[in-house]
């Protein structure tokens, strides 16, 4: 997993006018929906993910929404 992460770190969005966030969730899934690991869901991959893709702008949205706001 630890490779993973950083392959994902190498690919972060920022968050800027150019990114929405429609775009900056199909990037992710495009680039992140072919990955798999026995015994894990898709979802908590993705989940677990998702804030390593993230840098400067989106990551301070990502850090300011309420807890528990994404299930899936």
């Amino acid at each position: 997993m630890p490779t993973l992460v950083t392959f994902v770190e190498r690919h972060q969005s920022g968050g800027y006018p150019l990114e929405g966030l429609n775009v900056l969730f199909y990037n992710f899934l495009a680039k992140y929906n072919t990955t798999k690991l026995n015994t894990v869901s898709n979802d908590e991959i993705w989940l677990r993910l998702f804030p390593f893709s993230l840098k400067d702008r989106a990551i301070d949205w990502l850090q300011n929404e309420a807890p528990d706001s994404f299930m899936t």
